[in-house]
């Protein structure tokens, strides 16, 4: 299971830290369960960083190069700034394509998709707007 998991939005892109704590959700029950209430959700996975995108045009670019399996600088540059210096970091994503472009755009990085990956998504989805604070109710 992987411990960071990127979620990219329509107003930026999100980095996410899984508490590394075997017993805390490891299975997809135990973390549908957890989606329901932020507060338990919060305890699983805390948010790390946050890059909006400046513009329309800056969030259209970015989004179509992933969903074309590029990595853009944007999120190069992201993650590499938030993620740890380790030798080798697991990060959870949702996409194929976008996996295998961030594995090869950068060094160090092992992607992982799977199902507990994306409730995790579902959940930071679901309570987004709690955990970026610069966003407005439903932005």
């Amino acid at each position: 299971m992987p411990f960071w998991i990127l979620h990219e939005s329509a107003s930026g892109y999100g980095l996410f830290e899984r508490a590394e704590a075997e017993e805390i959700a490891t299975s997809t029950d135990e973390i549908q369960t957890a989606i329901q209430d932020f507060k338990k959700f919060n305890k699983m996975v805390q948010n790390v960083g946050f890059m909006p995108f400046q513009s329309t045009e800056n969030a259209l670019e970015n989004i179509n190069a992933i969903s074309e399996g590029i990595v853009p600088e944007l999120l190069k540059s992201f993650i590499e700034m938030n993620l740890p210096k380790k030798k080798k970091v697991t990060l959870g994503v949702v996409d194929d394509k976008l996996a295998t472009a961030l594995q090869e755009a950068i060094p160090g990085i092992k992607c992982e998709k799977s199902a507990a990956v994306a409730e995790i998504i579902r959940g930071i989805r679901l309570h987004f707007d709690q955990y970026i604070k610069e966003l407005k109710n439903g932005e």
